[in-house]
């Protein structure tokens, strides 16, 4: 499945295969992320899959339906990622976070209670000490975009406490831009 994916992935960036691609992206995912398999060849698939859903939102007219149309499905999706025990689907379940986030400060609704899903699927992961630096600064910044983008997102994040100094402390001194912006944005 691995191959065909991939080349769907691809497709999904033509406008003029995106609508198709939409259409069957909910199997995909369903298929290939939500399955809980552990394979080397169901993690590359399930990798392929997230990232279609990441093309798929490059289209404007396009992310506004997945987002409405497929939310809770494109949720379970991105948070089973989140949660994943291979670092390769994890980011590409941030990777699709990150533009959910961006979608949403563009104007595209989602509902509220898919944007306070995702920031306490992003919270928890934080929470977890094996996540690397890279995974943090990429966690950091999509709460931080949700935070910027979507109140109830940033009253939660303000909830959550999320402790930007201890992180910063645990990746040895290192604050990135994202958790300075995120810091930033709580502390108004």
């Amino acid at each position: 499945a691995f191959p065909a994916l991939d080349l769907i992935r691809l497709y999904a960036l033509d406008t003029a295969h995106s609508k198709i691609i939409q259409t069957r992206l909910r199997w995909m995912v369903k298929r290939f992320v939500l399955i809980k398999s552990t394979g080397v060849g169901e993690r590359a698939s399930c990798m392929m899959a997230l990232r279609t859903a990441v093309n798929l939102l490059f289209h404007e007219d396009v992310s506004e339906a997945l987002l409405e149309e497929d939310s809770e499905v494109l949720m379970d999706a991105t948070v089973e990622g989140l949660q994943h025990e291979h670092a390769q689907v994890r980011m590409a379940a941030l990777s699709l976070v990150l533009n959910v986030a961006i979608s949403v400060r563009n104007g595209v609704p989602l509902d509220e209670s898919s944007s306070v899903r995702l920031v306490c699927a992003l919270a928890e992961r934080l929470a977890e000490e094996a996540t690397s630096s890279s995974e943090v600064g990429m966690l950091l910044g999509a709460i931080a975009a949700f935070s910027e983008g979507d109140e109830d997102s940033k009253l939660l994040a303000k909830t959550l406490d999320i402790d930007t100094q201890s992180i910063a402390k645990r990746e040895a001194g290192n604050l990135s831009a994202a958790a300075l912006q995120l810091q930033e944005l709580l502390n108004v």
